[in-house]
């Protein structure tokens, strides 16, 4: 996985945190937490918990993408020799 995708998922968990540190900062501001805050932020946090996990999960297809079509590539120049004629490689060995 290239350092980009990598940034990018730390860059989501990062957002997650900080609205969870801001959730945190707004629930304790008065003092006391009640059962309803406590569950609207639940809710809450779990429909940004189901969107990050989404982005996240784009982000690794893309990668997993990127790095099939590196080895497609790289299969295919390996192949051919520079004067066009086929070169047996030792990819099945």
């Amino acid at each position: 996985m290239d350092v980009e995708y990598v940034v990018a998922i730390a860059v989501i968990l990062l957002g997650v945190a900080l609205w969870g540190l801001k959730k945190y900062q707004v629930l304790n501001a008065d003092g006391k937490v009640t059962l309803d805050e406590i569950i609207e932020t639940a809710i809450e946090g779990a429909g940004i918990a189901g969107d990050a996990a989404e982005e996240i999960e784009e982000i690794v297809e893309a990668s997993k993408a990127e790095e099939a079509a590196k080895a497609a590539e790289a299969e295919a120049t390996s192949a051919v020799d520079t004067s066009g004629a086929e070169v047996e490689t030792n990819a099945g060995q």
